[in-house]
């Protein structure tokens, strides 16, 4: 009896484990593959406009976006506000301010434009507020907290915590349930205009996993560099793309989540050290809790993913030298376009019309502004 209770629990595995490698192969159907190898150089120069720190209106910047004349708008995470700069860099005015009411802002997040509106989103009221661009006013707001309006049943004990505009009006939004600090996951739906749930759930993956080390008298809880995570973004097509940070793989979807196709890039992943990890940290707690972590033999092969406005993908991937990211830009298509290294520290916000934006530290101010650099391909 024991002998066929055990055969049956191998061939419960063996199926098993041959149900997950069949789903996997139908999922990845389709599969382009292009080499990043002979990869042409791509140009970025600093151009003269500067955003932030030279009008002592920002010290430390959240996200950042760009409308179709150039204005650049950005999060003053001190103020709790958007600052709203000019093409040349003059500060031109700001929209909202700190407060719980609508228009207003207790943690401002994400930004994003889709015609003529900002749409800014708000980490801790749960809420998009919605701003008219010509006018620099509020117009309205979506409230994205399940529990008080949405009434999604499965749903419940989950906080909303992306969301994206997609071409069709509706919003994708992605919500985070929590079970401990390593098993915390997204759950994507559509959202309508009047913050409704529309969908069944479109996809799930597992978020970032939060380290805990209790072996000293402070507890330590922190995010590992080096932790594997999905990455997401959308196009002006209404199409989603994934892309798993553990390997160079795109994965793309249409705005229901039904795989259409992925584009695959051979990369051979950077060794990991421990001194390495340990010198991205200066508290002394957190170097001690690298230590007595249990790190992977590699980093993964990516650290960033964006989208631009002209659908074309950006990918940083890790490379020998921890300073700087190398950048791949890819056509929609998948065909390689070119690549360049650009600093690590040195934070890529968005890409607008062959323009870039990154986030950095004017150490003269000792404030950070958003920087512009011009993109020759």
């Amino acid at each position: 009896m024991r002998i066929q209770y055990r055969l049956f629990i191998i061939s419960l595995v063996l199926a098993v484990s041959y149900g997950c490698e069949k789903e996997r192969s139908i999922e990845l159907e389709n599969v382009a593959r292009f080499s990043i190898e002979e990869a042409d150089p791509i140009t970025i120069t600093k151009d003269r406009s500067y955003f932030g720190a030279l009008h002592s209106t920002v010290k430390k910047i959240g996200d950042v976006a760009v409308d179709s004349t150039g204005n650049v708008y950005m999060v003053d995470e001190y103020r709790k506000r958007i600052q709203v700069y000019n093409s040349s860099g003059l500060n031109i005015g700001s929209i909202g301010k700190a407060g719980g009411d609508p228009g207003e802002f207790l943690k401002p997040g994400k930004l994003t434009i889709g015609g003529n509106t900002l749409y800014a989103y708000d980490e801790s009221l749960y809420r998009v507020n919605n701003y008219d661009l010509d006018r620099s006013v509020f117009e309205d707001f979506i409230q994205l907290n399940v529990a008080d309006s949405l009434g999604v049943d499965s749903l419940q004990n989950t906080v909303p915590k992306q969301f994206y505009v997609m071409a069709d009006g509706n919003y994708l939004v992605a919500f985070q349930k929590v079970n401990a600090p390593d098993d915390r996951s997204l759950h994507f739906y559509k959202v309508n205009t009047e913050g409704e749930v529309i969908s069944d759930q479109l996809m799930t993956f597992k978020s970032k996993s939060l380290y805990i080390d209790n072996t000293m008298t402070n507890q330590v809880i922190m995010m590992l560099p080096y932790e594997k995570e999905t990455l997401l973004a959308t196009d002006s097509q209404n199409n989603i793309y994934t892309l798993n940070t553990e390997d160079f793989l795109i994965k793309v979807w249409d705005a229901e989540g039904k795989y259409l196709r992925a584009y695959e890039y051979p990369f051979q992943k950077r060794d990991l050290e421990e001194s390495d990890v340990v010198e991205m940290f200066t508290n002394v707690f957190q170097r001690r809790a690298i230590r007595g972590a249990e790190l992977p033999s590699e980093w993964p092969a990516v650290a960033r993913f964006l989208v631009d406005d002209k659908d074309r993908f950006w990918v940083a991937t890790i490379t020998e030298n921890l300073e700087n990211y190398r950048w791949y830009v890819l056509e929609n298509s998948g065909e390689v376009l070119g690549t360049f290294d650009f600093p690590r520290k040195s934070k890529i916000k968005t890409i607008q019309a062959n323009y870039v934006y990154a986030v950095e530290l004017n150490r003269r101010y000792y404030s950070e502004e958003v920087v512009k650099y011009i993109v020759e391909f």
